[in-house]
């Protein structure tokens, strides 16, 4: 999880950021070396530099109507499936940054064909690197955004996705010597420690009188009440999340390969959980019973 948050550029930002400073260094290399790259009178040079930049401005407008448009059909289309949340938010951050990226390198063309436009009828030496630049730029923006189109109407996006959690999901338990799990146990206790999660932070949500009794909060949601309240901590909520990923991969891929080493740490997960749910609810949490089950959850963490 700390990798994909961390990672929110992409290969698709990296490219574009790379083709940004390579393109910029050979703008300097050739208004140091010789003359622009096209010899063009004032009219031209007014018509390259204003159609680029209605060009690149339209073009980009569509792109974001379009990005509206996608945001909430996609968001529409998975809503219904818990299981698909991570992936879905994966994605949409990711194509925000780019989108954010796409608008940072529209914007610097249109910057420079404005600054083109304004010194037309003063010739200055930085002249040729201005229209090399922005023909440059111009280039890579329109490839960005042809790009950045294809990927929005990619049919596979999600399955791409889920496919490389799953993978983050199962580096997380690699081993170099364990053995096959059942995968039908491991998805039995997942569901029956996501009930635990779920109906101990209503619980928890119940003692504090601070919400309505009928209230289900999601598996996410709750866990977030259980670290608020301290029974979970930081270390632990996080493998949680990672299992509940890993099962999300599993439920949604065509390979159910799960290692022993997965049902063991879900089952021993799971049991604390439940000894300091039962205790919970039978003596509370002023009580010597609640110190060492909440000791034992505690003694899960990595």
């Amino acid at each position: 999880m700390e990798k994909q948050k961390k990672n929110q550029l992409s290969y698709f930002g990296k490219i574009l950021l790379w083709s940004i400073g390579i393109a910029t260094v050979l703008s300097v290399i050739l208004s140091a070396c010789c003359d622009a790259i096209f010899v063009l009178n004032e009219n031209q040079l007014l018509y390259l530099f204003s159609a680029m930049a209605q060009v690149i401005g339209g073009v980009f407008g569509l792109t974001l109507t379009a990005y509206v448009f996608f945001v909430d059909k996609f968001k529409e289309s998975t809503k219904d499936d818990d299981t698909l949340y991570d992936a879905t938010t994966a994605i949409l951050n990711r194509y925000f940054h780019i989108l954010i990226l796409i608008a940072i390198t529209c914007g610097l063309i249109i910057l420079l064909c404005m600054i083109g436009i304004i010194d037309l009828h003063n010739w200055m030496a930085i002249y040729p690197f201005v229209i090399n630049e922005s023909l440059f730029l111009f280039l890579i923006g329109i490839t960005a955004i042809l790009t950045f189109g294809t990927m929005l109407l990619d049919p596979g996006k999600l399955d791409k996705e889920i496919k490389k959690m799953k993978k983050s999901a199962e580096k997380y338990y690699q081993s170099t010597a364990s053995a096959s799990g059942d995968f039908r146990e491991f998805l039995k206790t997942y569901n029956l420690l996501e009930r635990v999660i779920i109906d101990f932070a209503q619980e928890c949500m119940k003692d504090q009188n601070s919400y309505r009794y009928n209230y289900k909060p999601q598996i996410i949601q709750s866990l977030k009440v259980l670290g608020l309240n301290e029974i979970v901590n930081g270390s632990l909520l996080n493998e949680i999340n990672e299992l509940r990923m890993y099962r999300n991969g599993l439920v949604h891929g065509v390979d159910f390969d799960v290692t022993q080493d997965v049902c063991d740490r879900i089952s021993e997960i799971y049991d604390a959980l439940t000894h300091a749910f039962d205790v919970f609810k039978n003596y509370g949490r002023n009580s010597e019973e609640w110190t060492a089950a909440i000791k034992k959850v505690y003694n899960l963490s990595r």
